[in-house]
């Protein structure tokens, strides 16, 4: 099945086409489409300009804190995109988490945190 989403005046904000659609607070949506064997892959759109601003290659994508920050998937390896919506962490994790004010890592059973102070 594919969605879309409309405004309460019936105009197209996002087309009809994808199988995934959730709406953020902060103002952007993951789409998510199957691709030819029915794999699911997301990205993130702005809902203020309708652009897409993460292109959907990601296994998962999910929104993680309120400065921006979402934490993605790619072949079961775990990675971060910022507030600017780049990749900052590439996938290598096999687990990543937020926890505590800082984010926490597992690779080959070795696990540590990262903290923020700002994330500005």
């Amino acid at each position: 099945n594919e969605g879309g989403l409309l405004d309460l005046e019936g105009n197209v904000l996002i087309p009809r086409k994808w199988s995934d659609v959730q709406i953020y607070e902060n103002g952007y949506v993951r789409l998510g489409r199957k691709d030819a064997n029915g794999d699911p892959h997301y990205g993130l759109m702005d809902m203020s300009t309708g652009r897409l601003v993460v292109d959907p290659e990601w296994d998962a994508f999910q929104e993680c804190d309120d400065a921006g920050y979402y934490r993605v998937e790619q072949d079961g390896l775990f990675g971060y995109i910022n507030g600017e919506h780049e990749l900052f962490i590439a996938p290598q994790y096999e687990e990543a988490m937020l926890f505590g004010g800082g984010y926490i890592f597992k690779k080959k059973q070795l696990c540590f945190k990262i903290s923020f102070l700002s994330c500005t």
